[in-house]
């Protein structure tokens, strides 16, 4: 064999060798993905563990018997204002859309922004308002049972709280809070009456009838007193109507003035 056939013998051989290497190398990448994905891992987020309400009140147990849980979702229109209401039963949520402010008796407000969790009040009247430009979506869950409202209302309150009796009322003589009308969840008033420098009536109950508030109380003496509340504006005149206390006869009439928020 002469030189030139051996040199073209070895050229052939290497060039096999580099393809066969190169196939390999070729099958080895096809073998593996081009582009491997990376395992997605369940992200979980604890969004709150509380055992208050959004006031910062203790929750009540939990009812005895059968549960009945309920998912509720709201949609509250823009401007939209609910009627004051309250619920017998836990539950909690979360607002996916919008802003909304709920509104306590007392004045004290939650804003519950987009994204958050709030847990309601039990027990307790309020009332929620869409102050924003657009729809509310709220997704709330309820520790209910069987039979249960989720919500109780109360039309006997207005939302134009200027009209509401419920406040607090300072004497006309000495300016010292001396009436005080409170909301009850069964839709009368908790009402506690103070005439200057004579007695105190604590244990007052007041029903709404036309345009006043009917009241009953219990006397100094131990006796049933009643009355009549109406409003003029801001200022509130209590008639005693029915008492046989010879301290406070019937036609006595006080007026106070419903003290302004601080």
């Amino acid at each position: 064999m002469n030189k030139k056939l051996i040199w073209i013998t070895v050229a052939i051989i290497a060039i096999c060798g580099l393809a066969a290497i190169c196939i390999g190398l070729n099958y080895s990448k096809e073998a593996q993905p081009q582009n491997e994905e990376i395992e997605q891992e369940v992200v979980s987020t604890e969004l709150i563990r509380t055992s208050q309400s959004w006031d910062g009140v203790e929750l009540p147990d939990y009812l005895e018997g059968r549960p009945e849980l309920v998912a509720v979702k709201y949609v509250f229109p823009a401007g939209k204002k609910l009627g004051w209401h309250h619920h017998p039963v836990m539950n909690y949520g979360i607002l996916t859309q919008g802003e909304l402010t709920i509104i306590g008796l007392d004045g004290q407000e939650k804003v519950v922004h987009e994204g958050e969790v709030v847990v309601e009040m039990v027990n307790t009247i309020h009332h929620g308002e869409n102050r924003g430009t657009k729809p509310v979506v709220l997704y709330m869950f309820y520790l209910s049972q069987q039979d249960l409202p989720l919500a109780v209302q109360h039309p006997e309150i207005p939302l134009d709280r200027d009209a509401d009796f419920a406040g607090v009322y300072l004497d006309e003589d000495n300016h010292e809070p001396n009436l005080f009308i409170s909301h009850r969840i069964d839709g009368a008033f908790d009402i506690k009456i103070g005439i200057y420098r004579l007695t105190e009536l604590d244990d007052g109950v007041g029903t709404l009838s036309n345009d006043s508030l009917q009241f009953t109380a219990t006397d100094a003496a131990g006796n049933p007193i009643g009355g009549t509340i109406t409003l003029e504006g801001d200022t509130a005149c209590v008639t005693f109507t029915t008492s046989t206390w010879e301290l406070l006869e019937s036609g006595s009439q006080f007026r106070y003035i419903r003290k302004q928020a601080d």
